[in-house]
């Protein structure tokens, strides 16, 4: 565990007068992008008729090498959880969506506005709870938000949004095992399946997201038995496979050999799992 300055900055290999001018001059090293966002089948989002963006803040300069440290030597080395599959060593969309097969009835909901809401104030009490020092924490936090929150784009995000995850997946996780549900999470996208209908326990599990302060995109939750779709992946009972559209998407004239032949590789990756 970081003890003290002294120690993180060894960890990190970085002076103490570097990481605070880092610190002290944040905003030269993040810069806006926008991405347009695209459906299952790969073809893009629209609202009213514009293209729907994803707002990114990456990192660059020092502030991105001290973040990719910070990711490997510190945050990855941080305990995680059975259920969580999104940015975990060994784990995907395709494993997320595997723990689920043999189950009928499904629950799916996401968290609106997951990276964004995730505030310094609940990553500083993430680095306290795995028992870093005020000062250690504090640093750290600063070294991984943004205006406050966190910001997509920046290495580190990913796995400091799974860690400060946990304090309210615990709480899922137990209500799962009581009502022997299967849970699992994969960033901001939730899934609970059972053999039995378990249709009751929705509110129970919508208010328990709501009460930790976080909003689902009521648009992406649903309960279904037929064809459920947990990650973009369809969950049959003895094997997995992908919406018609997106296998389709394969024959789009407007793709390159590169982008079909990555499409067949990762359709054939999920039908062989």
């Amino acid at each position: 565990m970081i003890r003290n300055i002294k120690h993180l900055k060894y960890t990190l290999k970085v002076s103490e007068s570097a990481l605070y001018d880092v610190i002290n001059n944040i905003d030269d090293y993040y810069y806006r992008k926008e991405e347009i966002k695209y459906s299952a089948d790969g073809t893009p989002k629209l609202r009213n008729g514009f293209y729907k963006v994803r707002v990114l803040y990456p990192s660059t300069g020092l502030l991105k090498v001290v973040q990719s440290k910070i990711l490997v030597r510190i945050l990855q080395k941080l305990p995680s959880r059975s259920y969580v599959h999104g940015s975990t060593k060994g784990r995907s969309n395709i494993t997320n969506a595997k723990s689920h097969q043999g189950n009928k009835y499904f629950f799916t909901t996401d968290i609106s506005g997951f990276f964004p809401y995730i505030s310094h104030k609940m990553v500083y009490g993430m680095f306290l709870s795995n028992g870093f020092t005020n000062e250690t924490a504090s640093i750290l936090t600063k070294l991984t938000t943004y205006k406050g929150q966190l910001p997509q784009g920046a290495p580190t995000s990913p796995m400091v949004a799974n860690l400060v995850m946990i304090k309210t997946g615990d709480k899922i996780a137990k209500l799962a095992a009581t009502n022997n549900l299967t849970f699992t999470s994969y960033m901001d996208d939730i899934t609970l399946s059972s053999g039995k209908c378990f249709k009751e326990k929705i509110p129970l599990i919508i208010d328990l997201l709501n009460s930790n302060g976080y909003k689902i995109a009521h648009s992406k939750t649903r309960y279904r038995t037929k064809f459920p779709v947990v990650t973009g992946v369809v969950v049959k009972n003895n094997y997995l496979d992908l919406p018609i559209a997106y296998k389709d998407s394969v024959n789009d004239s407007s793709k390159s050999k590169a982008q079909a032949d990555g499409l067949r590789a990762y359709i054939d990756l999920v039908l062989r799992s």
